[in-house]
């Protein structure tokens, strides 16, 4: 894998609109690194990660793995919370 693919930036926000103007309040951010195989399987095995087959009628979008904000880290070996 290339090095772009092995880390992610990941950032929780909650954002307000006060006055017509949109306001961030950043409250947590993490570093992943090294994307994890393993923890992709034990990902699907325990119901974290779904496999999205999205063929609808006459186009077919692809196959996309998803899963809940909150399991994002369990794909990567390496975590470090800022």
């Amino acid at each position: 894998m290339s090095e772009q693919t092995q880390r992610l930036l990941k950032i929780k926000n909650l954002t307000e609109s006060e006055g017509g103007q949109e306001f961030f309040h950043y409250s947590t951010l993490m570093i992943l690194q090294g994307f994890s195989l393993d923890g992709l399987l034990s990902g699907i095995e325990h119901g974290h990660v779904y496999i999205d087959f999205d063929a609808r009628t006459g186009h077919n979008h692809g196959t996309k793995f998803r899963l809940r904000q909150n399991q994002l880290p369990l794909l990567y070996s390496q975590r470090i919370e800022i």
